[in-house]
């Protein structure tokens, strides 16, 4: 238990991948400080879950940014191996700087 910490974010209520037992996220600048049944502090901002599962992202939306306006050569399989051959082949004749 976590005394006297003010979660900007409080989720109560809810539901984790592996328990049934509903149990509180208490959230401060972005962070998790604490995920416990009854979390004995208040929120700034308080949710109830109502018992809605609480999961990790289902997607990872991660990019590579030396890629980000990369649109040529068009990927015309659209497979990832074709990917990878068209960014090694971009990759060979950039500078370090331009990938780092």
């Amino acid at each position: 238990m976590m005394n006297n910490i003010k979660a900007d974010l409080l989720f109560r209520n809810a539901h984790l991948e592996e328990s049934l037992t509903p149990v509180d996220l208490a959230i401060k600048d972005g962070a998790i400080l604490a995920i416990e049944s009854g979390f004995p502090e208040k929120g700034d901002l308080e949710i109830d879950a109502t018992g809605l599962m609480v999961s990790t992202m289902f997607i990872d939306p991660h990019h590579h940014l030396d890629c980000a306006y990369l649109h040529e050569p068009v990927n015309y399989s659209g497979t990832l191996q074709e990917a990878i051959e068209i960014n090694a082949s971009i990759k060979a004749d950039r500078t370090y700087q331009e990938i780092f």
